[in-house]
């Protein structure tokens, strides 16, 4: 598995937030030989925390929690750090919240139950494509610079 990583430049972040704790324990297990930083909470205060003290490359939020929903969180994601990429998790994905997460850019929606490869394959890809719009946004201000 984690051949298809090589490509991967960069030390990434990935949080996940879900207020029920048999959801976080799965996605643990299932990511955890992946290699990168996986944080997981079912508290949007420490999620919001985390997002401030270190660079977040992905968020993962379950749509239906108590404090905050999903698309409110990555919605306050994109405003405060508008490269981490944002994925939708939800049990249902009715017209108002694939509305809302095409509205907010949400860069996957993701229905529980999920394919554990599929997930992982997934994620790599958008971290890929972080890298991608980092090293575009490096390359756009040197050549602004002159």
């Amino acid at each position: 598995m984690k051949e298809a990583l090589v490509g991967l430049r960069r030390n990434h972040v990935v949080l996940v937030v879900d207020d029920e704790p048999t959801v976080l324990r799965l996605l643990e297990r299932k990511l955890r030989d992946e290699p990168y930083c996986l944080l997981t909470t079912s508290q949007a205060g420490m999620a919001a925390g985390w997002l401030q003290a270190c660079d977040v490359s992905l968020v993962i939020a379950d749509q239906w929690m108590p404090e905050l929903n999903g698309l409110e969180l990555l919605r306050a994601v994109a405003e405060t750090s508008p490269t981490t990429q944002r994925v939708l998790l939800t049990a249902a994905a009715s017209g108002e919240v694939v509305l809302g997460s095409l509205a907010d850019r949400i860069r996957m929606l993701m229905t529980k139950p999920w394919d554990a490869h599929d997930l992982r394959r997934r994620i790599r890809l958008l971290l890929r494509e972080r890298e991608l719009d980092l090293e575009r946004r490096e390359l756009n201000a040197e050549m602004a610079r002159g």
